[in-house]
């Protein structure tokens, strides 16, 4: 059952809330203490993200008086592990059709899941399939990495395939060694195609220098195409105001699901809410299935899970309340 702490504290918040101002909820689910910062309908948000290695939230979110922590991303690379779209460019394209935020200009948000694909096709050849642009989510395939990526890409895993791309035709084609061994300029103009594994390999190699290729992407479902931002984390767990958690179908690992651990998430019903439950130790905290029940029974329409953990932070008016560690990107609200 949930329980508000000091019905009096919760008013005097933000006197202001009526008047469409953010405002702040104390609450205890179980014996965990909930946070939960209500935005108005309208609001300004901004996509943040470390541009060297990773980083407190506060960093991330400095001059923003509202933030929370955003999506996955492997601590031992530093790279992102999920969606990361700003102003239409993809600093990291979505894994796994997990589930994402999507949001415009204007105030139009939306939470679903998301596939998506890149596609390359050149004259006289099937389009080549591109499962990732900028992501450290790396398997056999082929992969995209523009100067969103960094200054530079150094070879991921061994033996790759590299087409050096100037703006749209093959330059160039490069076999590489060991995973570290090879590393290749980006920039505006210049980004590259990487071949992992016999069959992707094959694909590659039959692009002709000077060739010009199409660049394409496919968006499931499409509307979302027409979103610029994007923030993906997961599982989904509440649409259209059902518990809809699935973490197997969003490809995470069995334990991820059962383990308790302090949660960070996204709630959308007339407006977008930042939840943050339980202190930034693995150990506390919710299991999934508990926040998911938990955010439908406070009538979110739709609700996302974003990274939890030790990387739950959430800032507000400035102070932060809920301290995690470094993290590698997160969401925050422009005064």
């Amino acid at each position: 059952m949930v329980r508000i702490l000091g019905c009096l504290l919760g008013l005097s918040l933000w006197a202001g809330a009526a008047w469409g101002l953010p405002h702040l909820e104390l609450k205890v689910w179980g014996s965990q203490p909930v946070r939960v910062v209500r935005l108005p309908s309208r609001v300004r948000l901004q996509l943040l993200k470390a541009t060297d290695g990773l980083q407190p939230l506060e960093n991330l979110a400095f001059g923003m008086p509202i933030a929370i922590n955003g999506g996955f991303f492997n601590r031992l690379t530093q790279q992102p592990l999920g969606a990361l779209r700003w102003q239409g460019q993809w600093w990291s394209s979505p894994i796994l059709g997990r589930g994402v935020l999507a949001w415009n200009d204007q105030g139009e948000m939306r939470i679903s899941r998301l596939r998506w694909r890149g596609q390359v096709r050149a004259a006289g050849m099937d389009p080549i399939p591109v499962l990732t642009l900028n992501s450290g989510y790396v398997v056999p395939g082929v992969a995209a990495y523009t100067h969103h990526w960094g200054s530079r890409y150094v070879a991921q895993t061994d033996e790759e395939l590299v087409a050096l791309m100037e703006q749209d035709r093959v330059v160039a084609l490069y076999p590489t060694g060991r995973a570290g061994g090879s590393s290749f300029p980006l920039s505006r103009r210049q980004w590259l195609l990487v071949a992992r594994g016999w069959q992707a390999w094959q694909r590659l190699q039959d692009l002709s220098l000077g060739s010009q290729v199409v660049w394409s992407e496919q968006f499931d479902p499409p509307e979302l195409e027409d979103f610029p931002h994007l923030l993906g984390a997961g599982p989904l767990l509440v649409a259209e105001g059902r518990v809809v958690l699935d973490a197997e179908w969003e490809r995470f690992q069995p334990a991820f699901a059962r383990q308790r651990a302090a949660r960070s998430a996204l709630c959308l019903d007339n407006s977008l809410s930042l939840i943050s439950v339980g202190a930034s130790q693995e150990s506390l905290g919710l299991t999934l299935a508990e926040l998911a029940n938990f955010l439908q029974q406070q009538g979110c329409r739709f609700a996302l899970n974003l990274d939890g953990g030790s990387s739950t932070t959430l800032i507000w008016q400035g102070q932060t309340l809920t301290s995690g560690s470094r993290i590698h990107n997160g969401l925050g609200v422009v005064p």
